[in-house]
């Protein structure tokens, strides 16, 4: 089941994480359909889709429902790092890659480190063309980190 579209299955508290969140498209319907007491975090770590992502949630998402969103400037991975994205023009798939002329470097956290900050976590969203593989080995590794995730929904990338 696709929760993050379709979040009427949401009763209210819940908190969800996004992690590869590009340009805020899903976000934005869910926060507009979704419960008002659902807490929305996303990782995005290019800067120029985060910029986009706030654009588009001060479009088209109510200041009430945006409130709800924290848009935090890193992504999630296997370890601690600084990463460096390919990203070219009009493309919609954006991938860590080894470059020594990096046009966009990054930070990522160690996931499981991040997710110690959450006492629950209702739906963890993963679209991150490729870092998918390494996040949920390492997760699975971690066995304190998952076991705050009730529910995964991953979006797999084979080419990377």
């Amino acid at each position: 089941m696709r929760r993050l579209h379709d979040p009427m299955h949401f009763r209210g508290g819940e908190t969800v994480i996004d992690v590869g969140s590009y340009v805020g498209i899903d976000l934005v319907g869910f926060l507009r359909h979704a419960p008002s007491s659902v807490s929305v975090h996303t990782f995005e770590p290019v800067q120029r889709y985060r910029t986009k992502l706030k654009q588009r949630v001060e479009r088209f998402v109510s200041a009430a429902n945006a409130s709800r969103l924290h848009i935090h400037p890193f992504g999630l991975g296997r370890a601690n790092h600084t990463a460096c994205f390919l990203v070219s023009k009009g493309a919609q798939a954006t991938h860590e890659a080894v470059s020594s002329a990096c046009a966009a470097p990054a930070r990522i956290v160690d996931v499981a480190a991040a997710l110690r900050n959450f006492a629950r976590v209702d739906l963890m969203q993963i679209n991150c063309e490729g870092c998918e593989y390494d996040l949920l080995e390492r997760l699975l590794e971690d066995s304190g980190s998952i076991g705050v995730v009730q529910s995964v929904e991953v979006q797999f990338h084979l080419d990377w």
